[in-house]
This record gives C-alpha cells, sequence and structure tokens, in this order.
C-alpha cells in the first residue's frame, strides 16, 4: 500500500497536536488521528510506528515550547526575585493556555525518550540558574527545584480542575506562594 499522496510525518504530527489542544492527550488514538485525515488506521503506519512515537514527539514540541516561554521569561530582569516570579508565572501560563500539550509531558512512556529527557534537563536548568544567587548547598537546590515545579504544576492541575473556589485571585495567590518561597530560600540561605 502506498501512502497517500500530501500525507506524511509532518501532516500527521500537526493533526495529532490539534487533537490533544482540543482534547487532552487522553483524546489521542491512532483511530481517531485517522478519523481526522480521513485515513484507515493501519494507513498511518506508513508515517509513524505507532502511538508512542506521536506521544514522544508532541511532549517534545510541548517542552520545547515551554522552555523557550520560560527561558525568555528568566531574561526579563536581572533582579533574583523578579525572575523566579517571571518563570513562575510563564510555566504557569503555558499550562494554562496548552492543558492538553502540557498534560502529554506528563506520560510515563515519553520519559525515556532522549529529546524529551534533554528539553527536560535545560528547564531544571533554568530552574537551578534561578537559584544560584541564593547560594544553596547541592542537595538544597535540588529539594528547591523540586518544590518549585512541584508548586507550579500543583498549581496548574488543581485550577484547570476548578480546585480553587474561594473568592480570592489566583494572580495573587500565585505572587504570594513565590514570595514565600523566595523569603524560605533567603533564610536557608543564611
Amino acid at each position: 500500500m502506498s501512502p497517500r499522496s500530501g500525507l506524511n510525518f509532518s501532516t500527521v504530527f500537526q493533526k495529532a497536536v490539534e487533537i490533544v489542544e482540543h482534547n487532552g492527550i487522553n483524546g489521542l488514538t491512532m483511530g481517531i488521528l485517522a478519523k481526522e485525515l480521513n485515513i484507515k488506521t493501519p494507513s498511518l503506519y506508513n508515517h509513524v510506528s505507532g502511538i508512542l512515537e506521536i506521544q514522544q514527539k508532541i511532549a517534545f514540541y510541548s517542552l520545547e515550547k515551554m522552555h523557550i516561554a520560560m527561558r525568555q521569561a528568566s531574561n526579563k530582569s536581572n533582579e533574583v526575585d523578579d525572575k523566579i516570579i517571571f518563570v513562575g508565572k510563564a510555566y504557569l501560563n503555558y499550562a494554562r493556555q496548552n492543558p492538553g500539550l502540557y498534560e502529554a509531558t506528563f506520560l510515563p512512556n515519553v520519559q525515556d525518550n532522549k529529546e524529551v529527557q534533554k528539553v527536560s534537563e535545560q528547564i531544571v536548568q533554568i530552574c537551578v540558574e534561578l537559584l544560584h544567587p541564593f547560594h544553596l548547598e547541592s542537595s538544597d537546590t535540588i529539594h528547591a527545584v523540586r518544590g518549585f515545579r512541584s508548586f507550579l504544576h500543583g498549581f496548574a492541575t488543581i485550577e484547570k480542575s476548578g480546585g480553587f473556589a474561594i473568592q480570592l485571585g489566583h494572580e495573587e495567590s500565585i505572587e504570594a506562594i513565590l514570595q514565600i518561597f523566595m523569603e524560605g530560600l533567603k533564610e536557608r540561605a543564611k
């Protein structure tokens, strides 16, 4: 069977991204993708090896976009406190604006992919760079990076599910929590 004219990996990938953006990562299957492309499911295998390849490429694509947003945010100021707030907000805004793509970055089966690992390490490196001015011990830096990312992921996840019902602005909470985080870092660095 020859591949359909005009259909290639790029076309398949772009359609997969559209599906994930509209329906979340769990809304993407080979059957749904084939239907959206107006082809039979077996025809997809002329362009991709399977759903894992697509999921890994989507996770990489998403993490790359998040990395760029976080790097740009870290370059907005030379002030340490501002950098942390800007990067934290960039992370949250990415998760808010791209919930399906963001969700794809946490699939367990994508973590072994070398491209995904590389860009994940670049995101961690941005966080580590944010903490350099605090002169933390190596293990404290790791703990702080994990705490920072956990707060951001948790906030994004709870917010997406509508879990913040108290009438207090989310942005106000984000800034307050990041300020508390930074105060803790300053205290730890003494």
